[in-house]
């Protein structure tokens, strides 16, 4: 996380865990991930959240562990599963690849070959 704690997110677990080594303690925040999500620690300590199996598949979050809440990000373009995200040298967040998904199912209908943008300072 940037100051040493580590954090959990994804899969089928139901919260956000973020464990501090310093301390050896688990802190919880209640809020699903969900399977297939990309996640980015972005250059001021805070986490991208961008696609993944959510009911609400078109927008991403950012998890900011200080203020301990999860926000979103707006709409995505794209609805993608196991997409990479990978920092810009400008400190944006670049979001690509994965697959794409049915918009009413979550079977990925093919390869994706575009590419989001994500500014945290807008």
């Amino acid at each position: 996380m940037g100051d040493g704690r580590i954090g959990v997110f994804g899969g089928n677990l139901p919260n956000i865990v973020v464990w501090d080594p310093v301390d050896n303690t688990l802190a919880k925040l209640k809020f699903a991930v969900g399977s297939d999500a990309s996640v980015l620690l972005l250059g001021d300590g805070r986490v991208l959240i961008a696609g993944g199996k959510r009911p609400d598949r078109y927008t991403g979050y950012v998890f900011d562990p200080n203020g301990w809440k999860v926000t979103p990000t707006g709409g995505m373009k794209y609805s993608r599963l196991g997409g990479k995200l990978t920092l810009t040298q400008d400190g944006r967040a670049l979001f690509f690849g994965g697959d794409y998904v049915h918009e009413f199912a979550w079977e990925p209908y093919g390869e994706a070959h575009t590419a989001e943008i994500f500014d945290p300072k807008t």
